[in-house]
């Protein structure tokens, strides 16, 4: 890793997978059946956190949507938490929760080992993706602060426990670094320790559009509208249910007609404007929310006196301010369930459904409210938003799909799956056992269906990876020392990166080297996705 396979993010997640790998085979149904595993544990914590920080029913209606607006999602391509793009992701966000749980652990006990066990969990975390480390990594020192300050604790005891936090993480980054070293100089062995943080901030990449449109910042003023008509619209839709909460003091029939008339107003409203809204900006209010919250907790820990700072206040701030910079850092101004959504906006979803099922409730119980009028309005636009998704995956699914693989490692894709079969049935007749193949700017998964290895140690040549790679020339300079037997040249998405393709512009010095060099034999798919086939010519085998 990192000297014969060029990687972008930390050392564990391949590290993981590499194991399975060895000790069941090399195949999908190995990723995937790991993946469910985790999500299982996954749904498991979410289920214990929420039902500390909120209620049981709160905790279970956390992981229903946990489950069916971003775990399981076939609307989202390839982002979701049985096959995720990037393992990175997926592996970082769980092993943010695990550390998260050991806070609450030591935040009921006051051991240190528990600080210590979190320690080595952030550790984890460090070696998947920086900006998730980060983005844990705060909320829980400031938890641990928060939680030595209500216990009046000394300098000796504040200093021990931080340093049991801090201590290992640095222990486990070492262990890594040292691993590291076997293989790699010392430069390089460092920048594979830090992984992604090497990119964070690279100007060249925040200047790309496709970026910019992810981050919602190609148009800031048109983002910040989205966020606040969609903040409004929440509170449109919640705001009389939570009234009428409060106005039904003491038992009769004001209570059961509120707790009827709430969820008919959000459906009603809902089914009335379901064709007027922009169901993909759903979440996008998320943001706001999650701001709220953060500054409200925040404000609450502030005021209180020091005896009245519970393990509940701080385990809710550090959920609530891990959200809202997981959300912000990951996804900018634009939350979202699909893409890398399905993980980096799930956290702030999962603490707006506790908001709305939970919190929100027990301040309208206050004084003798009903609390079961907002908690059903939530409950119902809960309903409505799994309904729409559904509904939007089903159609999905209802599209032309083509199957590629055999048995339990079988893979169902979309219309570019007709390019891969074409080409896998070309590779496959024409290839020899040595051989080997390149595929650029993507679609190294056609080494893995057809096993032919690739030379070089880059399996993504799309814009943002030749940037973090260096440019064309080490690339090139990578193909000439070890050519590959096949090339497959495919259609990549420059465009939506500021590029016209891989041959015109960002490319184009290793598409010249390979044109002289290779000889076109077949072509697979058609006009929106297409594949072609070289062979190197036996004079061009090597310089």
């Amino acid at each position: 890793l990192y000297r014969d396979i060029a990687h972008l993010n930390g050392p564990i997640s391949q590290q993981i997978n590499a194991q399975l790998f060895r000790t069941f085979g090399p195949r999908v149904s190995v990723l995937t059946i790991a993946n469910l595993v985790l999500l299982a544990g996954l749904i498991a914590m979410i289920w214990w956190l929420w039902r500390q920080i909120a209620d049981p029913i709160a905790a279970a209606v956390a992981c229903v949507v946990l489950l069916t607006l971003f775990a399981l999602m076939p609307g989202s391509r390839g982002f979701n938490f049985a096959l995720p793009y990037e393992h990175e992701a997926t592996h970082g966000v769980i092993g943010a929760f695990v550390a998260i749980c050991l806070l609450a652990m030591y935040l009921t006990t006051q051991r240190v080992r528990w600080l210590i066990v979190a320690g080595c969990a952030l550790g984890f975390v460090f070696l998947t993706k920086f900006g998730i480390f980060i983005s844990v990594l705060v909320p829980i020192v400031v938890g641990v602060i928060a939680s030595l300050y209500a216990t009046r604790a000394t300098r000796r005891r504040t200093s021990t426990h931080l340093a049991a936090l801090l201590v290992p993480i640095f222990a486990v980054a070492l262990i890594a670094f040292s691993f590291l070293l076997n293989d790699l100089p010392d430069r390089s062995a460092l920048a594979a320790t830090f992984g992604s943080a090497r990119w964070m901030g690279n100007a060249q990449l925040l200047a790309m559009p496709w970026y910019q449109r992810w981050f919602g910042v190609i148009s800031i003023a048109k983002s910040l509208d989205e966020i606040l008509l969609c903040a409004l619209a929440y509170n449109v839709l919640l705001a009389p249910a939570f009234a009428a909460g409060v106005l039904a003091r003491g038992r009769g029939e004001w209570r059961t007609a509120s707790l009827v008339i709430a969820p008919l107003f959000v459906f009603a409203v809902l089914f009335t404007l379901y064709d007027a809204i922009s169901w993909q900006y759903a979440l996008r209010g998320l943001t706001l929310v999650i701001l709220a919250l953060a500054i409200s907790y925040g404000a609450s820990m502030v005021r209180r006196r020091r005896r009245d700072i519970d393990r509940v206040l701080i385990l809710r701030l550090t959920l609530v301010w891990f959200s809202l910079l997981l959300l912000v850092g990951h996804l900018g101004l634009r939350a979202v369930t699909d893409d890398y959504g399905f993980v980096f906006a799930m956290p702030a979803a999962l603490v707006a459904v506790a908001t709305g099922v939970s919190w929100i409730p027990a301040i309208a119980e206050r004084g003798g409210g009903f609390g079961w009028a907002p908690r059903a309005a939530m409950l119902a636009g809960l309903a409505i938003l799994i309904a729409v998704y559904a509904q939007r995956d089903n159609r999905q699914l209802a599209r032309p799909r083509t199957t590629i693989g055999e048995g339990i490692d079988t893979l169902t894709v979309d219309s570019r799956g007709k390019a891969f079969v074409e080409m896998l049935a070309e590779l496959r007749q024409r290839a020899h056992p040595g051989d080997t193949l390149l595929v650029a700017p993507e679609g190294t998964m056609l080494n893995y269906l057809s096993n032919l290895p690739n030379p070089t140690p880059y399996v993504g040549l799309m814009p943002p990876e030749m940037v973090m790679f260096g440019g064309q020339s080490p690339v090139l300079e990578s193909i000439r020392r070890s050519p590959p037997t096949w090339f497959v040249l495919t259609t990549g998405e420059a465009e939506s990166f500021g590029y016209k393709s891989f041959t015109i512009d960002y490319g184009q010095e290793i598409w010249r080297w390979i044109e002289l060099r290779y000889t076109p034999v077949a072509t697979a798919g058609d006009a929106n996705f297409r594949m072609g086939l070289y062979h190197r010519n036996a004079s061009g085998a090597g310089e």
